[in-house]
């Protein structure tokens, strides 16, 4: 078959940074082959993946040889805008993609540049939106979407392209089951018409009976399978007898749209508890409430026996630590090392332990990087440690694993039940399966069909 996709040799390190991210990487991808790529964080594939679309090295710079053509044309010669007019590519960070107020707008805007009439405009509009499944949101603005919302937005603003080839890192990093399940037929019907697709996945079991092979890196090159892990069991401490978190009766809407309505819910001391629910159930809604980035518009939510319409953010940082669900939020320092430390400096707090932090997120010998230069998944793991630095007496961690391997989120979870055991709470919102299986309970949240339905037919 014809080789779409000619990768020899390539190795690459990020300027700044002697140790290759990709070192003498061989890959070749047939036209219409369906490649799913596996590895542990920080192994090279979402390098790999941004020199497939010429982001490496023509946006991210660095040292860079070997070659890669993709579609007949030389990457490290062809300027970006003719690859991206053959490469599509879905971000690992849906904000990283989002450019407008709204999500018309945003699946217009490639189309636009392109210079589509308005008529064709219109149907490619409708008809990708049907495709990805987010029809009921075209007049919504990009800002009241949920972090599944806005991963659906950004690979339908891609699809609308018309792309021979689709890449897509962690497209399932943020969206529930059924949205995964729908993104992985929605890929197979694609690759079935004739797209070439490579994604990127940790959660992989979806897409394995899609896809025609499964590559492997391991260190920034191509390697053999991983060995199987055996499934981990926590023994389950009993619970405090009070609660940390008490919400009664909350009522919040965005405008006019109710998302939490009379809702009730407890946390208490030495518990783990998996929050789930559908994209846009109010799961992340719920979560702003409990550090006061949100108030109830009725109801009321005591963190630690205060009133969060009576405390400030920064008098709740002090009892709950949130992490949400784009870690870039959090990271702003100039080392990996200060990161951890800004938090419990910001709390008058100094005996802290940040190589002890560090080690235990595995992230100790890069205490000197820039924190904005790590994967997705060291990312992720560096925003964990800033949170957990604070020693707050509730973690709530939206999105806890995305980005992250099996192996690092099995050390996650250790590290989440250690955390709990010393009398602390620990509340995760997530769509895998996996982790809330090792959750003390699970709380399922849900939206109300009748306001969706009313939402899909304006």
């Amino acid at each position: 078959m014809d080789k779409i996709i000619e990768i020899k040799g390539l190795s690459f390190s990020y300027d700044g940074y002697d140790k290759h991210s990709l070192a003498g990487v061989d890959l070749a991808v047939d036209k219409g082959d369906f490649v799913l790529l596996s590895g542990a964080s920080g192994s090279g594939k979402t390098t790999l993946l941004r020199c497939i679309n010429g982001m490496v090295p023509h946006f991210y710079g660095g040292k860079i040889s070997g070659s890669a053509r993709v579609c007949g044309m030389d990457v490290l010669s062809t300027p970006t805008k003719e690859l991206a007019a053959k490469v599509g590519f879905v971000f690992q960070d849906p904000e990283d993609q989002l450019v407008t107020g709204d999500v018309e707008r945003e699946l217009a805007f490639g189309l636009e540049n392109m210079g589509v009439h308005p008529g064709e405009m219109g149907q490619r509009i409708s008809a990708v939106a049907g495709q990805v499944g987010i029809s009921h949101l075209r007049n919504r603005p990009t800002s009241a979407l949920s972090g599944g919302e806005k991963q659906k937005l950004a690979i339908a603003s891609v699809l609308i392209l018309e792309p021979e080839i689709l890449i897509l890192d962690e497209p399932f990093s943020q969206v529930d089951h059924m949205d995964a399940q729908d993104i992985a037929t929605l890929l197979a019907d694609l690759n079935r018409a004739g797209m070439t697709i490579i994604v990127s996945e940790h959660r992989d079991d979806l897409l394995v009976r899609h896809t025609h092979r499964r590559v492997f890196m391991s260190h920034g090159s191509i390697s053999s399978p991983p060995m199987d892990q055996p499934p981990l069991e926590l023994e389950r401490p009993i619970a405090g007898l009070h609660p940390v978190i008490k919400v009664a009766g909350i009522t919040f809407a965005y405008g006019a749209r109710p998302i939490l309505e009379d809702f009730d819910f407890q946390l208490f001391p030495n518990e783990f508890v998996a929050l789930m629910g559908p994209n846009g159930s109010g799961k992340t809604t719920l979560a702003k409430h409990l550090n006061g980035l949100l108030k109830p518009q009725a109801g009321s939510v005591q963190v630690c026996g205060l009133d969060t319409r009576d405390a400030s953010v920064a008098e709740l940082s002090r009892y709950v630590g949130y992490m949400p669900q784009n870690p870039n939020e959090l990271l702003f320092e100039d080392t990996v090392l200060e990161e951890v430390l800004f938090y419990p400096h910001n709390l008058g707090i100094a005996d802290v332990d940040a190589d002890k932090i560090l080690a235990s997120f595995g992230l100790l010998h890069y205490k000197d990087r820039y924190p904005r230069a790590l994967s997705g998944g060291e990312r992720q793991r560096l925003a964990m440690a800033s949170i957990v630095s604070g020693s707050p007496r509730v973690l709530v961690l939206d999105e806890p694993t995305r980005g992250l391997d099996h192996g690092r989120r099995i050390e996650l979870v250790k590290a989440l039940d250690a955390y709990r055991r010393n009398g602390s709470a620990v509340l995760i919102i997530t769509h895998d399966p996996h982790l809330a299986a090792l959750a003390d309970r699970v709380v399922e949240m849900g939206y109300d069909l009748d306001e969706l339905e009313k939402d899909e037919a304006e």
